[in-house]
């Protein structure tokens, strides 16, 4: 993969090895375990995205790496998205998200009135995040993100 995107030595990052993650849970077959984010994809690099057609493979290497890390990372973006689903359903007008990484959520959730989003994160995070989102066209349709 690319490893001027990943940092030093080639390794992923946190924020995108959570991406990677979230990218293979969409090929989950148990759709009570599977990731609900088709957008996570678009925040990873030409290189993974391609590289997500081999998905079983990935998976495999990440597991031997971290046994639990896939269905951690599965259950703590359902536990999430449950969160934001019944903040939606409050009424809930503002999200503060610190470390947001390549979160999806402002392009994932819509509700009946704009929700202003806050993401937080380092800056080289924040500018990758707009740069691949412009390049995906990926719409907030009436969401604000901040």
């Amino acid at each position: 993969m690319n490893t001027a995107s990943t940092g030093s030595q080639g390794l992923l990052s946190p924020t995108e090895r959570f991406t990677v993650l979230r990218a293979l849970g969409v090929f989950e077959t148990d759709e009570r375990i599977r990731c609900q984010d088709s957008l996570a994809q678009f925040f990873l690099d030409d290189e993974w995205r391609e590289a997500l057609r081999f998905h079983s493979m990935i998976l495999k290497r990440f597991e031997s790496r971290t046994p639990g890390i896939y269905f951690y990372g599965l259950a703590r973006t359902h536990f999430f998205d449950q969160i934001l689903k019944h903040a939606i359903d409050s009424q809930i007008s503002q999200i503060l998200i610190l470390g947001s990484g390549f979160d999806s959520r402002a392009f994932r959730f819509k509700a009946g009135n704009p929700i202003n989003f806050f993401e937080f994160d380092r800056d080289d995070v924040i500018q990758k995040k707009h740069v691949r989102t412009v390049a995906s066209c990926m719409s907030v349709g009436t969401n604000n993100v901040n």
